[in-house]
């Protein structure tokens, strides 16, 4: 399926969003397309690449971005803090530094992406008592660098430096 970014009328990013939505979003004059792609859906209409909204909203996140799984492998780039492998999204696990049993919390800075075989190697242990250790330090990412990283997941970061957005 193929991923839209939507940017709100002042140019800011907001996310993305699928084609069909997109292509709503246009047809009842919220958005206009910025930047289309080579597949029509119509012999009138291409599938858009970016979208802008025609009247400004406020960011879909006031001050955070919230914590989920998704967004931890968004936020790690699907890749393995132990050992570096990069993770297919259907492969990727969620690893609690200070593990779940020992009282550890789903937090930004408690949770990183972790391949199989190095989840079960760390077992219910901090890294430092299974010998592992981590490639970079968790950290809660802004709402700006975590819209880029996810723009960038989805193999959409050339159409923004096409548009002089990024």
């Amino acid at each position: 399926m193929s991923r839209v970014i939507v940017l709100n009328s002042d140019m800011t990013i907001l996310g993305t969003t699928n084609y069909r939505r997109a292509i709503r979003l246009i047809i009842t004059g919220k958005a206009e397309a910025l930047v289309d792609s080579d597949t029509r859906i119509h012999r009138e209409m291409l599938i858009p690449k970016v979208i802008r909204l025609v009247k400004a909203i406020r960011n879909l996140w006031r001050k955070e971005v919230p914590w989920s799984k998704g967004n931890i492998h968004i936020r790690d780039e699907f890749t393995c803090q132990y050992c570096g492998v990069e993770l297919a999204k259907s492969k990727a696990t969620i690893d609690h530094i200070i593990p779940q049993a020992q009282k550890g919390k789903n937090t930004w800075e408690n949770t990183v992406s972790c391949c199989f075989p190095c989840n079960n190697k760390k077992e219910d242990r901090t890294p430092e008592k299974a010998g592992m250790s981590l490639l970079k330090r968790p950290h809660k990412p802004t709402i700006m660098e975590f819209l880029l990283r996810k723009i960038q997941s989805e193999g959409l970061d050339e159409v923004l430096k096409e548009l002089g957005v990024y």
